[in-house]
């Protein structure tokens, strides 16, 4: 083998180490981009959720005043007997 061919042979593995790098390269970058939209995904969950939870706490806690000014009525019409 010359060592013009052996240039080339050496050139081509090159080549090939390099195409699976990348294929390598591309794998991960698509791995991640579907990592990160779990992420999103998730986060979004999450921000819905703690909407609802917010939602649930306002609407207990005016019904918890709303008891409690009842009580606090009811209180005041025992002191009047």
């Amino acid at each position: 083998m010359d060592v013009r061919k052996f240039e080339i042979a050496e050139l081509k593995s090159q080549i090939k180490k390099k195409n699976l790098r990348m294929k390598h390269l591309e794998e991960e970058k698509r791995l991640a981009k579907e990592k990160m939209n779990l992420f999103a995904e998730l986060h979004d969950n999450l921000y819905e959720k703690h909407a609802r939870l917010e939602r649930q706490f306002e609407a207990n806690f005016k019904f918890h005043k709303y008891i409690k000014d009842v009580l606090d009525q009811t209180a005041d019409l025992m002191k009047e007997i």
